[in-house]
């Protein structure tokens, strides 16, 4: 169906008013039709979740300062907005190892498994704790060299986070950062400084714009590709998955109003889960 903009805008106006007319969607929370990993988003951005079932889990499994040498191989990585270049030119099927392999061990087994697709974001999405979330694989740069930690805690009173991680091959857990400036994080155990590079977070149903927050401006997206079935440079399985909510395999004026209906603090309200390949 080709696009016409006054109809889109009409549409988003209706959604945000709630006066369209139109009977309120019978939302099952659930798309059968994709793929996605069983672990509602509500879930996993809860911080009480995040503690129980990611950090004492790591910490059974990884005790602090295990050795730690293990290789894992990345499942789809995408760019913002789900295109196919990310930032890091990782490539399904790469090798990880050291920080960036344990740091993407811990996400996969919170978010759902090795086929859980992840999204590279530039570092402002990581300026300060009130825009870092739980989960984040936070790619640092310090004198030239790289360092990924993984967030298990946010305090946004005290300015700081705090992150699982590798050094010198061993686990280290509950690790604090504090955000100094934007773009920043400081470990607070050394004082050493590091720029946030990028971050990497999972792809979400809902999300229609690839950004990894679930806002209006996602209800727009959907509207004003209904019918599309051509999205240049972007992976078709992750969009479809993200915006044809109801399964149809066909993007409806409905998907869009199912995001408008289940928008809660950046995600998706209910069951709704985060995208496998």
């Amino acid at each position: 169906m080709k696009h016409i903009s006054t109809r889109a805008a009409a549409a988003v106006c209706a959604a945000i008013t709630a006066v369209c007319g139109m009977q309120a969607l019978s939302a099952s929370a659930v798309n059968n039709a994709h793929p996605t990993t069983g672990n509602s988003q509500a879930y996993c951005n809860e911080p009480y979740n995040m503690s129980h079932n990611c950090y004492f889990w790591s910490v059974y499994n990884y005790p602090e300062n295990s050795y730690w040498n293990t290789t894992v191989y990345s499942g789809k990585v995408l760019g913002e907005g789900f295109t196919t270049a990310n930032i890091s030119g990782t490539s399904q099927g790469s090798a990880l190892t050291d920080a960036k392999a344990f740091a993407r061990t811990l996400a996969c087994s919170h978010f759902g498994s090795q086929n859980t697709i992840f999204v590279e974001l530039p570092g402002g999405y990581a300026n300060c704790p009130a825009v870092i979330r739980l989960g984040d694989q936070i790619v640092l740069t310090r004198n030239g060299s790289q360092h990924t930690i993984f967030i298990t805690g946010i305090n946004d009173e005290t300015n700081t986070v705090y992150a699982s991680e590798i050094v010198n091959n061993r686990v280290k857990h509950g690790v604090t950062f504090s955000c100094p400036q934007d773009g920043k994080l400081k470990r607070t155990s050394n004082n050493q400084t590091f720029n946030v590079s990028y971050v990497i977070r999972p792809a979400m149903e809902g999300d229609a714009n690839g950004d990894c927050y679930i806002d209006i401006r996602d209800v727009d997206v959907a509207f004003r590709n209904e019918g599309n079935y051509n999205f240049p440079g972007k992976d078709y399985n992750t969009v479809m998955g993200a915006i044809d909510l109801n399964g149809s395999w066909t993007i409806t004026h409905d998907d869009g109003m199912e995001i408008f209906y289940h928008i809660n603090a950046g995600i998706m309200g209910g069951n709704y889960s985060y995208l496998t390949t």
